[in-house]
């Protein structure tokens, strides 16, 4: 016999059932807000997370996930997705303005053989010769001809 849930029961207001069942039920909202919402009413109408998971063809691990974001911050934000970038991008509007700056111009103003740049030919001079913040690798060396912004012009020194 499976044990019993150690999850505690979900209490829903009148308020969060509306919108609950608004949700699971709609039709022009996103598949995975609807199917968190389902999820979530599920619970809360008794079901264990395995026939939730069997249910909705789910993992359990995600049903479990939901169901604990409804428990911990609340069913509305809960169902919910969250943004998936945990930070800003350390990417400033000035090395932007270079990388775009860059793009527009002639790879044989750079000492390159090509007439148009390539995405990986762009990448790679990005990498070699741009800001250290676009620099992934942390190679950065000075451009021939235009300096990026934040670093030193070589022809200055």
């Amino acid at each position: 016999m499976a044990r019993a849930s150690t999850h505690p029961k979900l209490v829903l207001t009148d308020e969060e059932k509306k919108h609950l069942d608004q949700l699971r039920q709609s039709k022009t909202a996103s598949f995975r807000d609807v199917q968190r919402a389902q999820v979530v009413w599920r619970y809360y109408a008794g079901e264990t997370v395995s026939q939730i998971a069997l249910a909705l063809n789910l993992t359990r691990k995600s049903v479990l996930k939901w169901i604990d974001k409804a428990l911990q911050i609340g069913v509305i934000v809960g169902v919910k997705d969250t943004s998936h970038k945990p930070r800003e991008a350390v990417i400033t509007d000035d090395a932007k303005a270079w990388v775009v700056n860059l793009a527009c111009s002639k790879p044989k103003d750079f000492g390159y053989a090509a007439e148009l740049w390539t995405r990986s030919a762009l990448a790679r001079h990005v990498r070699l010769r741009g800001p250290s913040r676009l620099s992934s690798l942390g190679q950065g060396r000075q451009g021939d001809r235009a300096a990026p912004p934040g670093r030193a012009d070589p022809a200055a020194a």
